[in-house]
């Protein structure tokens, strides 16, 4: 028994033994653990209050560009439009903050605006093209009205609507075919329009939004080419680089009218009222920063003196 005891305190005293020394041992290791996390939250820390920094430096710098753009904004665009009259068109992706700031483009040019007609999601759906949209426009179709071979029916509603809202030598009284057309389309819930329906202008600004569906493509591109052709010029603006009807315009067919996107920034509005500028000489191009833009502005405009 002398022999078994002494063997098991043995057994023991090598465990309690074992068990101090993995104590004893772990102080260090987990006091180094415990400095490896402070010394990287450090530097973590550190690399966030640098990037902190670069953000609000960019922020800073992007800020002062928006107000040397806004401040040459007056002697670049003033007057560009005197003696012109524009259309808004809204797109249903298009916010109120994005028409106010083409509206201000191009009042501070001194164009007129005849008003701004809403498409609604019905005149975008690819359902509803050809009933009720096509019969309508059909039936109403302003006088002297042709469509080219293979049109679709959305095209041949965005004709319709186009001569219906802009012309190339606008008359000074109500055009009644154009109202009538509008008033119908107002009825089938496809657009709204703010201002006097059957008064026609000579320009278009589509104003677009951040955000539009795919399934509306054909209406917003068939519209826009539409209303080039109708009318002394189009032009589609959008705000920001990624709008995604500025992606459909520059990779598709709006035939001789022009996109801006950055539409929401000064330099942005500066394009626009230059674009349009550019349509009344009978040129266009793709403006802005963003994706497929080909200069920031229409430079050629700017050497050429502002009416009066």
């Amino acid at each position: 028994m002398t022999g078994a005891r002494t063997v098991l305190l043995a057994l023991v005293a090598a465990v309690l033994a074992l068990a101090l020394g993995l104590a004893l041992g772990a102080g260090p290791v987990v006091g180094r653990s415990d400095a490896a996390r402070a010394d990287r939250t450090d530097r973590l820390a550190a690399r966030v209050a640098r990037l902190d920094d670069r953000v609000a430096g960019l922020q800073a710098q992007a800020g002062a560009a928006d107000r040397m753009a806004a401040a040459l904004a007056g002697p670049l665009t003033t007057g560009r439009l005197t003696g012109h009259s524009v259309l808004l068109v809204r797109t249903p992706g298009a916010t109120q903050a994005d028409v106010h700031h083409a509206r201000a483009a191009v009042l501070g040019a001194g164009a007129s605006l005849t008003g701004t007609l809403s498409l609604t999601p019905t005149y975008l759906d690819p359902a509803k093209a050809s009933s009720p949209l096509e019969d309508l426009a059909l039936r109403l179709v302003p006088p002297g009205v042709t469509f080219g071979p293979g049109a679709t029916s959305i095209e041949r509603v965005g004709t319709v609507l186009a001569r219906s809202t802009v012309s190339q030598s606008p008359p000074d009284a109500t055009d009644q075919d154009a109202a009538e057309l509008i008033a119908g389309l107002h009825e089938l819930g496809a657009v709204r329009l703010t201002g006097d329906p059957g008064r026609l202008a000579e320009l278009a600004v589509v104003v677009t939004g951040s955000r539009e569906k795919a399934d509306g493509k054909d209406a917003v591109l068939a519209l826009v080419k539409a209303l080039d052709a109708a009318g002394k010029g189009a032009v589609l603006t959008g705000p920001g680089t990624t709008a995604t009807a500025l992606h459909w315009a520059r990779s598709g067919d709006v035939g001789g009218a022009s996109s801006v996107d950055s539409a929401d920034s000064a330099g942005g509005s500066v394009a626009t009222v230059l674009a349009l500028v550019e349509q009344l000489a009978g040129k266009q191009g793709a403006y802005g920063v963003g994706a497929g833009a080909t200069a920031v502005v229409p430079a050629s405009v700017l050497t050429t003196a502002p009416p009066g």
